[in-house]
């Protein structure tokens, strides 16, 4: 285990991983191939896992550092032990993001979280490859969309919903940009 990182297995008072799917000691399993592009919570690139050649995105957060509250981590003292050095936190935000896309594994109409990991001053999330999103199609659209097209969509979308409220889990921000075309 990575000093530091150890609140993304476990939590004070529960039993088992809190993040089953985050591994330390995977960053060299990744070839960066290009990035994709940037947004406010940070890059994302394809990658190319050298076990099994597949095309995946990873996403690249960065953590917060020191003490300023609102995270998971901060300083080395107290229930992770050791000194009082600055250790990487996970902002609050992020670690419910990666504990709910982590129950939502077994549904074809959520993108898949594959892996996550720490490299340097960032948290690496290794996700399903999605090559467009329904914004790119409706862009791209040179006359009106299909009817059967636009139903399709709308059917997918709504099982992927559904299956993220019987979870418990509500998405406050769906537009056209965030749903993936795989």
């Amino acid at each position: 285990m990575i000093d530091g990182y150890e609140h993304l297995n476990s939590r004070p008072g529960e039993s088992g991983p809190c993040l089953p799917l985050y591994h330390p000691e995977r960053g060299n399993r990744y070839e960066r191939v290009q990035r994709l592009g940037a947004g406010a919570f940070g890059e994302v690139s394809l990658v190319r896992d050298l076990a099994t050649g597949c095309m995946l995105a990873s996403k690249s957060v960065q953590f917060n550092s020191g003490s300023s509250g609102g995270g998971y981590g901060g300083y080395g003292g107290g229930r992770f032990g050791g000194d009082r050095s600055p250790s990487p936190q996970v902002s609050k935000p992020l670690f419910r993001e990666l504990q709910a896309l982590q129950r939502l594994q077994d549904s074809p109409n959520i993108v898949t979280l594959h892996d996550v990991y720490p490299l340097d001053s960032k948290l690496v999330l290794i996700f399903e490859y999605a090559p467009s999103d329904l914004e790119m199609v409706i862009d791209a659209a040179r006359a009106p969309i299909a009817e059967r097209h636009v139903s399709t969509w709308a059917q997918m979308l709504l099982r992927g919903l559904a299956y993220m409220h019987a979870q418990g889990i509500i998405h406050r921000d769906i537009k056209p940009g965030k749903t993936k075309r795989a």
